[in-house]
Formats: structure tokens, sequence, C-alpha cells
């Protein structure tokens, strides 16, 4: 089984329409700047980048899952020809990937926050350093930051209630 993983620059490559730019642009003293692409911070944003990720990646979603602009691919022996095609789709709507984040034809990636392939999926060893240190809570912010922990982690915690 390979796996790929591909970081696409997926915020501000949503370009706006002329109606669009109207809503969300900005003024100084002098001058008012429109923006052409959705920036980064929009309430909706996330939502937006998601919907068009998905419909970029339409008949595809049995060899890859795509979260915001992070997608994996994992194959059994087509790497190359499902790589072939996510970027195909990713390019017709104009996204780009950030080459420097992406990984191509491993046994296994680290995406999102867990390490998958070779029919295995676990938690990254770093994100598990949380439990090390856990200690008793002694504010406010820790108080509520251990059940997140916990959550992040519940499909590796045997008995989690």
């Amino acid at each position: 089984m390979l796996t790929s993983s591909l970081a696409l620059k997926g915020f501000r490559e949503i370009h706006l329409d002329d109606e669009g730019r109207d809503f969300i642009s900005f003024k100084t003293r002098l001058v008012q700047y429109r923006w052409k692409v959705v920036p980064f911070g929009l309430r909706n944003d996330a939502a937006s980048l998601q919907k068009v990720v998905n419909s970029s990646l339409s008949g595809c979603r049995e060899f890859c899952k795509a979260y915001l602009d992070d997608i994996a691919i994992v194959t059994c022996d087509t790497l190359l020809k499902h790589l072939d095609v996510v970027l195909s789709k990713s390019s017709a709507f104009k996204f780009t990937a950030n080459v420097k984040k992406c990984v191509f034809g491993k046994t296994q990636i680290e995406y999102l926050g867990h390490i998958i392939g070779a029919g295995r999926h676990e938690p990254d060893p770093e994100k598990l350093r949380g439990f090390e240190i856990i200690g008793r809570p002694r504010t406010k912010s820790a108080l509520k930051s251990a059940p997140s922990l916990f959550n992040y982690n519940r499909n590796y915690i045997k008995k989690l209630c």
C-alpha cells in the first residue's frame, strides 16, 4: 500500500466575483481595497474551502480524503494514476500545491496528526506527548484543554466512555 499527501495552498485561492468583492472590501482614508480572493479569517472561509475542495475531488472518494486543503491518497497499486487524477482535478479548480509540504509514494504518512498507511491508522507519537506532561490541571485553561486531549485521541484509548 502506498500513500501520498498533498498540501494545497487552498486559502486565498478561491476567487471572488465582483459582487462578492464588494462585501469584503475595506477602506483607508485615501482608497478602498477589494479582495480578489477569499481572505483568511472570514467566518465561513473554511466551510467554503471544504465545499470547493470536495467538489474538485468528486469521483475520487474511494482513494482520497480531504480536510480543507490537505489531501491524503491511499492506494494499493495505482498511485501514479490516482495522483494524476487528483492533481488534474485540483488544477482544474486552480489550486496549487505547496511542494515543500507534499509527500509522495511512502508506505506511511503523517496526516492530520495521525500516521496512516500499510493498513494501519495510529496517533502521531508527538501528539501523545501531552499525556506524558498532563499532570493535574492547575489553571482554568488547563482544565478546559484536558478533555480535548482525550477526545482527540479517543479512538486509541480502550474503554474510554
